[in-house]
């Protein structure tokens, strides 16, 4: 799997093309002409350009969506062993992506997964004091780096995908 962004709206979504036999969801919609610099579209950008080349929305598939949650390396204050910017932890549904997945710490999952979890359901970053504004979700690991550990702290953005 790999997070596209949408060339339209800038919307964030998962795509699986090229993928091991697994087909794309974008395979079942309705084949039509779409500019080739438009690359890849989100599932409600596809729908509309579907809809204006003729097709009634009986011929749109219903696309169940995965829950993806997305947590990223933002910054890395001193040295992490682990993770360097804008490695990737993927959790679709209820498990995380480890064919997609960069790295796991130890000592940083715990303090991610719960919150991550809570964005999953539909929980409100700003409302969870993590943000101040939009939709990501901002978090830092528990090292404090020098002169505590010979670590860093790492700080992580969690949103969710699609």
């Amino acid at each position: 799997m790999k997070i596209k962004v949408c060339p339209v709206c800038s919307k964030e979504f998962p795509c699986y093309a090229d993928e091991d036999g697994r087909t794309c969801w974008c395979e079942l919609f309705p084949k039509i002409e779409i500019n080739d610099a438009l690359d890849c579209l989100c599932p409600d950008c596809l729908t509309n350009k579907v809809l204006e080349q003729g097709y009634s929305q009986n011929e749109i598939p219903k696309i169940e969506s995965e829950k993806i949650v997305l947590i990223k390396v933002e910054e890395i204050k001193g040295s992490c062993p682990i993770f360097h910017k804008n490695d990737k932890i993927i959790i679709k549904n209820a498990q995380i992506d480890l064919e997609n997945t960069v790295a796991i710490c130890i000592h940083a999952i715990p303090s991610l997964v719960h919150f991550a979890l809570a964005l999953r359901e539909g929980a409100d970053p700003e409302k969870l004091g993590l943000t101040t504004e939009g939709d990501t979700a901002y978090m830092q690991c528990p090292d404090p780096g020098l002169p505590y550990t010979h670590g860093g702290t790492v700080i992580f953005s969690i949103k969710m995908i699609g």
